[in-house]
């Protein structure tokens, strides 16, 4: 992952990936994981995602990780929400009633920092990050949940020809490169989505910790 391009996007207001609405696939197959109200939810790269407030309505406690203060702050304030702001070393927490947004890279905040989640929600962290990263995020992921803990998560296809990552394309065969070792991977809905103004497709899966 390159920081300064993600910074860059934050910083000169270009961030056409952000939806202006709770994602649709969120709101469809949540439910699949089969989550109860103590459950812990981590959110990672969530940018200033509604999806967060929407899993705080049904979750007592819900943990963001973002690269960018400006996302962080756009989130509280765009909400209505009042927030406090604490520095530690490399990275700083956002913090309102229920919900946390660490901010910093992801793969330096220590992930002691974070205790142990129940539950994932990824739209938009692991299709961000370069395949480099993939292993490294998934190492972390591991670190920092328990057995059973399930993801939901998100990812996008499309034609290679007509679009450049970011968004990077995640098929099957990387996800069982990815995750095959300590978690289970089932698929369960897809949709037609736009792709950075192209048409392309969103397929969602059901990932249990073994």
């Amino acid at each position: 992952m390159d920081p300064k391009f993600w910074l860059d996007k934050w910083s000169s207001n270009q961030i056409g990936f952000h939806e202006n609405k709770v994602h649709n696939l969120l709101i469809a197959c949540w439910h699949s994981l089969g989550g109860e109200v103590s459950d812990k939810v981590f959110v990672p790269l969530c940018g200033k995602s509604l999806d967060l407030l929407w899993l705080r309505e049904r979750h007592n406690s819900v943990v963001g990780v973002e690269l960018s203060e400006i996302a962080a702050t756009s989130f509280f304030e765009e909400q209505g929400l009042n927030f406090t702001k604490t520095n530690r070393g490399e990275y700083s927490i956002f913090s309102n009633d229920g919900i946390q947004i660490f901010c910093g890279d992801i793969f330096k905040i220590p992930s002691t920092q974070f205790g142990y989640f129940d539950l994932v929600y990824d739209r938009a962290s692991l299709v961000a990050l370069s395949p480099s990263d993939r292993l490294r995020y998934q190492k972390l992921l591991d670190n920092i949940t328990r057995k059973k803990s399930r993801i939901l998560l998100i990812t996008v296809d499309y034609n290679p020809k007509l679009i450049s990552p970011p968004p990077h394309i995640l098929s099957d065969i990387h996800l069982q490169k990815i995750y095959a070792s300590n978690w289970k991977i089932t698929a369960i809905d897809s949709q037609e989505a736009d792709i950075k103004g192209t048409t392309g497709q969103e397929n969602c899966y059901r990932i249990e910790k073994k």
